[in-house]
């Protein structure tokens, strides 16, 4: 919907002392991403409890920034892609095409884009609205459409990559005050460069300077630890080497036993939306290289599975404790003596952010088939929507799988860059919707049977033609496409006056996406002002990922077509009887 948005000022901002200049290739895997939409999100605060208070005041916000971009000087960087030489590119995998570095500090600095804008009413308006009367409310669902896209940090004040040169750097601020009080504030990164955990840890980090400088601190950055960004140690840990003139045929055959989908743009032109930008055929580049190789394709992209033109419902679910034990106890297998095995805590205690980390199984790695909370609900929901759709055959849950704490040795949950690759559990609809527990052993199967394979795929990524040519998940009518925003500390950014009343990933409405968030992370409105905690305001919060999410329960932020949303929240099983 149109807003009535007012901009009271554009600028760059770069950091308070300014790093010498610095560069890196960026890891394989940051490169795979490097076509995605923006990684970014939204926090929403409500009016200072004490109006006289200048929690919010847009230059202590500003100060804040050019303080914590000292600990990430490279976020103000130029991003660019590799200039392509098929020489360099023989024996050195950081130049082949399509691969992503990163130039920062002295003449290479582009900033962070920073609007401050304003707009009239209350900040309540853009809080999610309860849906309708009858089955809508009786399933709790809420309405997000009301935080219109204004809000979030636009699209075109990011570089891209595979378009011109426009002088756009790698990050955006863009802060809403409304004059009836409360303030929206958004962060937006070019994919490369962080996943949802990374940003979750920079906003974090500003967060905390921030109510440092408010407390009169004159070191804030004291509170602040180092972050390093090493993102080439990611490729450290691919099998073989990556630097030969040719793949690893054993080690391609390994890293093809990942469960993936894989859909090749290079062979989907007919049929593509247009708003999708992926090439559909070789760049010249590397045309004469896919000539040698037997211009071998891939799986079509079904693109008429997905009816992209047509209305979608963006809501969020949820689900409760009580009904997360319910929903894994039908789920969990049974043991010997009947009763259900507890392994599934150990799953549930896996690091955090995303679906694999957070849903690992028991014991170390998550090596363990013990079924685990999230494990359940995912085949919950999947079954609930896959019965809603009507759908027959084949289908399709696409997860997005964290590598920080599954490689060993396991990088740090600081580690910066987009660390992450998709994996998908497939299911005929019948064996679906007979069998909760069968569901649930399938997204259980999936995630441990990559664990070990992940060198081999990192090898198989650093010799792609072009990383990006390789779709591993996609949304419409037959797939489920599922991130986590689960533990990764998001709703738990106070700038001074508390944690956020909502906290919004910034995600297109897609028909089939699937969001976990903490709960409260998304309903945090309805929670009083004193049980959202003051504590802490200038100490630092490392996220522990102790993954104990099922203890307040989850939010599921669900988007899919009308007809299907409405059946979806009209199903009886949708929330278990207790």
């Amino acid at each position: 919907m149109p807003s009535s948005d007012t901009h009271v000022s554009r600028s760059r901002v770069f950091p308070a002392v300014c790093s010498p200049p610095s560069s890196s290739a960026l890891s394989i895997i940051d490169s795979s991403v490097s076509n995605y939409t923006t990684c970014g999100a939204l926090f929403v605060f409500p009016a200072p409890t004490s109006p006289s208070t200048q929690i919010y005041s847009l230059d202590v916000l500003t100060r804040s920034l050019e303080l914590v971009l000292t600990r990430y000087p490279q976020l103000c960087g130029t991003l660019r892609l590799v200039e392509y030489d098929p020489v360099l590119a023989k024996n050195d995998h950081t130049k082949r095409f399509g691969r992503v570095e990163l130039l920062w500090g002295g003449e290479h600095d582009r900033g962070l884009d920073l609007i401050f804008a304003t707009r009239p009413g209350a900040v309540s308006s853009i809080l999610p609205r309860q849906v309708g009367t009858g089955a809508g409310t009786e399933t709790g669902a809420h309405d997000v459409s009301s935080a219109d896209r204004d809000l979030f940090v636009s699209p075109d004040a990011i570089v891209r990559l595979r378009g011109p040169d426009e002088g756009r750097g790698a990050i955006g601020v863009k802060v809403t005050t409304f004059s009836q009080g409360g303030i929206a504030i958004a962060v937006g990164m070019h994919h490369t460069l962080g996943d949802a955990q990374a940003l979750s840890l920079f906003v974090g980090d500003w967060a905390m300077v921030h109510r440092s400088l408010l407390a009169g601190d004159e070191s804030p950055l004291d509170h602040i630890p180092l972050r390093p960004f090493e993102p080439l140690r990611l490729d450290g840990y691919a099998a073989g080497n990556v630097d030969a003139p040719e793949e690893d045929g054993a080690i391609r055959d390994e890293a093809l036993r990942v469960p993936q989908i894989r859909l090749d743009f290079w062979n989907s032109d007919e049929g593509k939306p247009p708003m999708i930008s992926s090439p559909s055929r070789p760049p010249p580049e590397v045309a004469p290289l896919d000539e040698a190789m037997g211009r071998r394709r891939g799986t079509r992209i079904p693109w008429e599975t997905w009816e992209w033109a047509k209305p979608v419902k963006d809501y969020l679910v949820d689900f409760s404790p009580d009904e997360v034990q319910r929903i894994w106890k039908s789920a969990a297998e049974p043991t010997s003596s009947g009763s259900v095995a507890q392994t599934g805590d150990a799953g549930d205690a896996r690091d955090v952010g995303d679906v694999g980390d957070v849903d690992a199984g028991a014991g170390a790695g998550g090596s363990s088939g013990a079924v685990s909370r999230l494990d359940a609900v995912l085949a919950h929901v999947w079954r609930i929507v896959t019965r809603s759709r009507k759908n027959e055959g084949l289908v399709h849950l696409d997860m997005s799988l964290g590598l920080r704490n599954r490689l060993t040795p396991a990088l740090p949950p600081t580690f910066l860059g987009s660390p992450i690759i998709n994996l998908t559990a497939s299911l005929q609809t019948s064996s679906l919707l007979s069998s909760l527990p069968a569901a649930a052993r399938g997204i259980r199967g999936t995630i441990i049977s990559s664990i070990h394979l992940l060198p081999s795929l990192i090898h198989h990524e650093a010799f792609a033609l072009d990383p990006i040519r390789e779709w591993n998940a996609f949304m419409g009518k037959e797939h489920l496409m599922v991130t986590s925003w689960l533990g990764i500390g998001a709703g738990e950014v106070e700038f001074g006056d508390g944690p956020a009343e909502w906290v919004c990933a910034d995600m297109w409405p897609i028909d089939g996406l699937v969001v976990l968030m903490d709960k409260g992370t998304g309903r945090g409105w309805s929670k009083p002002r004193e049980a959202r905690g003051q504590e802490g305001r200038t100490r630092p919060r490392e996220r522990t990922g102790d993954g104990r999410w099922h203890e307040n329960g989850l939010t599921i932020r669900l988007v899919l077509t009308e007809d299907v949303m409405a059946a979806v929240l009209a199903d009886p099983d949708l929330r278990p009887l207790l």
